[in-house]
């Protein structure tokens, strides 16, 4: 019994250790990540909100959480020393600020400093990764500076006039500023609806270093203006969304121009950056001149250009000469440079503006040259230009995830719409065609007097893009037609859906990239293929063959590339090729001696194998199967015929016959095996479905002529719709087997 009471009493203590050794272990690790998340606060920079009152300048001031500031003991409004580190201990940067505490964030961990604050502190507005180390008594008060010497950082934004009352209103307030720090005054007069923001630089401070820190206050202080100086610039954060594809590529071309230039700084960085109208070019190189902290300057080759080359070169010139004016801190843009560096069937590129534009490179101060064009033209740009140029880039195309940031962005009220139906309407937009399709859909929600927008608004904005581009090659838009509209055809119906199944599924195996429809005019190809396209909610673009051909050399060729790019925007898609024996007939033998022909049949099978990992679906019809080139028939490519033939039997007419004529107005008694069995006993020829198309419309024109002669003869119309009846359609198979 005493030995079982031993044994227990023993297990107790080890018990008791064993808790005590883990709440010893969890304390202590909780007092670390405690020490790390709260005595190093997170450093989180927040956009410029000017002076909150008179006596407090946010801009040389650190907030903290009032939390903080007890565990600390700081006092409000005092001066400390601040030291910063980064995120991987690199570095650590040490400046005199003002303790604000306010409850901005619940946590105790996070300190907040605006971003011309970080600007000054660490040289680079778009750190966020720093930590505070620590904050510490001055040792001795600040004093005040006696003498100041300010320039005026030049700016495209603004002219330089005189700033004495400006500068004197600033310093009202007691600044505490640093040799090199940038400061931002706000003028009171609005240019073009918008308040201008003025940048000074700190270029004197009584003959002391960048290190030490002064009070500055115009009743203390003598302030001089000196003279203007080209220096990096500071932006407000948040002034320019990009879609967040763009934003890796920003970072990487950032680091290029400041890595190159650390190396070559007697020249500029070249750039030839492309891609689609409206995808959003200039916006890219704003927030890349923003994150950057340059000036950016855009010219218009269009404006520039000129049949006479003297006066073109000293557009040119000029041009240049206005970038020099702000130094090396500037980024200058040609936009539209095809017009200048492009070949195309009209004109070739001159070569004396090219070199008079290499000439300018040598002697250009600025820090970087962007050229940019449609991604079409960067192929017939000059070899000689190319070779001048150091890198080239292409923008992104908008995925998914991309649009549905933006109309996050953009619609005021997301919650009133469906925005994954917006997403998948949106396929295959540029930026631009998504921002004009919200703003014609505000429009109409304001002319109908709507108090929230909704998807029937975004669905007439959608529409009415569509239609304005209706004229244009390769539109892509998802197709109302269902396959309700198809009347038989099921194998054809079933082949096609297995196929582009796999070719819309995640499933890695073998997918098949296009099949070839052939039949006789009128069987419901182009039908079968608006169909596939609905059911799959997939964009489709139709072209038919005779629409891509160009008598300019390499046109057609161009076209054929193009429609493929659309299809890889706007994927999933479905291109289908009408009447693709125009283009692809067999090379050798269509006896075009430009080779037009040839090329073009190249160009489609080289776009074929292109797209066999991507999900865009090609269907293509023809007429004339024994005219298409063989090498399109193999597998990868069209590597499935199917026969769309005319419905011989009474079932494939019936189901044909009742497609066509749910659109109409019909009699519900109608019995349309009797009518497809009655076309039957008048003749033995077959009828296609754009026949029976015809016999519908002609009973419906008949019922029209007879309600005409009706209103001719005094009589009066009914108010409703006169419905089709079997004895219309009858009349109409009648004549229509009369006029075969």
């Amino acid at each position: 019994m005493q030995y079982k009471e031993r044994r227990r009493s023993v297990w107790h203590c080890c018990a008791s250790l064993s808790i005590a050794y883990f709440w010893f272990h969890i304390r202590s690790s909780f007092l670390k990540k405690f020490c790390e998340d709260v005595l190093n606060p997170f450093v989180r920079v927040i956009p410029d909100v000017g002076d909150l009152n008179m006596f407090l300048d946010l801009n040389s001031s650190l907030v903290i959480s009032p939390r903080f500031a007890l565990l600390c003991g700081i006092r409000s409004g005092s001066v400390y020393r601040v030291r910063f580190f980064s995120g991987d201990s690199s570095s650590s940067v040490e400046r005199v600020l003002e303790i604000v505490i306010l409850s901005l964030e619940q946590k105790a961990g996070i300190a907040f400093i605006t971003s011309l604050c970080a600007f000054n502190i660490f040289r680079e507005s778009d750190k966020a990764d720093y930590f505070v180390e620590s904050i510490t008594d001055l040792s001795s008060h600040l004093c005040v500076a006696n003498e100041v010497k300010v320039s005026l950082v030049r700016s495209p934004l603004y002219e330089e006039i005189d700033f004495s009352e400006l500068l004197e209103d600033h310093f009202s307030v007691p600044r505490l500023l640093s040799v090199g720090d940038i400061i931002v005054i706000n003028s009171s007069q609005e240019v073009i609806g918008r308040t201008v923001q003025y940048l000074f630089k700190i270029v004197f401070l009584d003959n002391v270093g960048p290190e030490v820190t002064l009070i500055v206050d115009s009743k203390h202080s003598t302030l001089y203006q000196v003279g203007s100086i080209c220096d990096r610039i500071w932006s407000p954060r948040g002034d320019i969304f990009i879609p967040p594809c763009y934003g890796e590529l920003t970072s990487r071309i950032k680091s290029l121009i400041f890595a190159e230039s650390s190396i070559f700084p007697d020249r500029p960085v070249t750039f030839l950056l492309s891609g689609q109208p409206g995808c959003g070019k200039r916006l890219f190189l704003r927030h890349l001149a923003m994150i950057s902290n340059l000036n950016i300057l855009f010219f218009n080759c269009v404006e520039l250009s000129s049949d006479v080359p003297a006066t073109f070169e000293a557009r040119l010139a000029n041009a240049f000469t206005q970038g020099s004016h702000y130094g090396h801190f500037t980024v200058l843009v040609f936009t539209n440079f095809n017009i200048i560096g492009a070949s195309s069937a009209e004109r070739n590129a001159d070569i004396r503006i090219l070199k008079f534009i290499e000439q300018q490179l040598v002697a250009c101060d600025s820090l970087a040259v962007f050229f940019t064009c449609h991604s079409s033209f960067v192929d017939q740009l000059s070899p000689f230009i190319r070779s001048i140029i150091s890198y080239e880039f292409i923008l992104p195309n908008l995925n998914e995830a991309d649009r549905r940031e933006i109309l996050l962005r953009i619609i005021k009220q997301p919650h009133s719409v469906d925005i994954d139906v917006v997403v998948r309407l949106t396929m295959g937009f540029m930026l631009a065609e998504i921002n004009a399709v919200v703003e014609d859909a505000v429009f109409k929600q304001f002319e109908e007097g709507s108090a929230v927008l909704s998807m029937n608004h975004i669905l007439w904005a959608v529409d009415l893009r569509n239609k304005t581009l209706s004229d244009e090659i390769g539109v892509p838009k998802i197709p109302s037609t269902s396959w309700d509209d198809v009347g038989g055809l099921n194998e054809v119906k079933t082949t096609i859906c297995e196929s582009l199944e796999e070719k819309f599924s995640d499933v890695d195996k073998h997918q098949r990239t296009g099949i070839l429809m052939y039949g006789p005019p009128g069987c419901g190809k182009t039908l079968i293929a608006k169909a596939v396209a609905h059911h799959f909610q997939a964009c489709f673009l139709s072209v038919k063959g005779a629409e891509l051909l160009n008598k300019y050399v390499g046109e057609s060729e161009s076209n054929v590339r193009k429609v493929f790019e659309k299809a890889r925007l706007a994927a999933p898609s479905v291109i289908f090729f009408d009447e693709i024996d125009a283009i692809a007939p067999e090379r050798g033998r269509s006896g075009d001696s430009a080779g037009v022909a040839d090329r073009m049949v190249s160009q489609l099978v080289a776009e074929l194998d292109s797209s066999d990992n991507l999900k865009v679906f090609v269907l293509a019809a023809t007429n004339r199967l024994d005219l298409i080139d063989p090498s399109l028939l193999c597998a990868g490519r069209f590597d499935k015929c199917i026969k769309v033939d005319v419905g011989n039997d009474i079932e494939s007419k019936e189901c044909i016959l009742r497609a066509l004529c749910r659109k109409v107005c019909c009699d519900k008694n109608i019995d349309f095996r009797r009518i497809v069995e009655l076309q039957a006993s008048l003749s033995d020829k077959r009828m296609s479905g754009s026949d029976l198309r015809a016999v519908v419309c002609n009973a419906v024109m008949n019922i029209v002529r007879t309600q005409i002669e009706t209103v001719r003869t005094g009589g009066k119309l009914p108010e409703e719709n006169t419905p089709v009846t079997e004895a219309d359609l009858e009349k109409a198979m009648k004549e229509f087997d009369g006029r075969k």
